[in-house]
């Protein structure tokens, strides 16, 4: 667990720098230049997502489940995560409806993926930290995001429908290839029972 939880602390946040210390990350902005702050905190990143890969994968088989979700959830659950899907797809497909009128649709996916995961995986103690707090640091990070862009004027009301079609498109075909194939082989587990 203590790795999951130092993986977590380096990737949440290394993403959380403008949501919990703007100032702080102004400055060192600014000391050291965008290109050598982006690129700390990219290394950063990445050595958090790989100790929580790590920690997770070891701390999960010895813990056991502190609930069962009941079978008539999972439709539900996979109907949310083909809109996580579709989420993080929009996230990428800019113009469309979706990505202007949530502003933020990649945060909004990682939301709907951690609860989600939360509910369907039993609420072992290292589900609890790895989805609890990626819920909790999305959640945030839109709210924040949010507020940010009305505080600037941002319009949300533009994009082209036609998009929303491209971005439906690519997290449908995602989703099915989670579903029927890189879910068991990337996580050793089906996505559904």
């Amino acid at each position: 667990m203590a790795t999951l939880i130092v993986g977590l602390v380096l990737f949440l946040g290394a993403h959380s720098s403008r949501l919990l210390v703007p100032g702080w990350r102004a400055v060192q902005i600014k000391r050291l230049g965008e290109q050598r702050w982006k690129g700390m905190m990219a290394l950063t990143s990445l050595a958090g997502l790989v100790l929580l890969v790590i920690g997770y994968s070891l701390s999960y088989p010895e813990q056991n489940p502190l609930w069962a979700a009941p079978a008539w959830l999972d439709p539900i659950l996979g109907t949310l995560m083909l809109f996580s899907f579709i989420l993080v797809a929009a996230a990428f497909v800019r113009g469309s409806q979706i990505h202007h009128r949530l502003g933020h649709p990649l945060v909004a996916g990682v939301t709907v993926w951690a609860l989600v995961h939360l509910i369907a995986t039993g609420g072992r103690p290292a589900d609890l930290a790895l989805y609890g707090l990626f819920m909790l640091w999305a959640s945030a990070e839109f709210i924040s995001l949010r507020r940010r862009d009305l505080a600037a004027g941002a319009s949300f009301s533009d994009g082209r429908m036609a998009l929303d079609g491209v971005a439906i498109f690519v997290g449908l075909v995602a989703y099915l290839a989670f579903v029927f194939f890189l879910h068991h082989f990337l996580f050793g587990v089906p996505a559904f029972r």
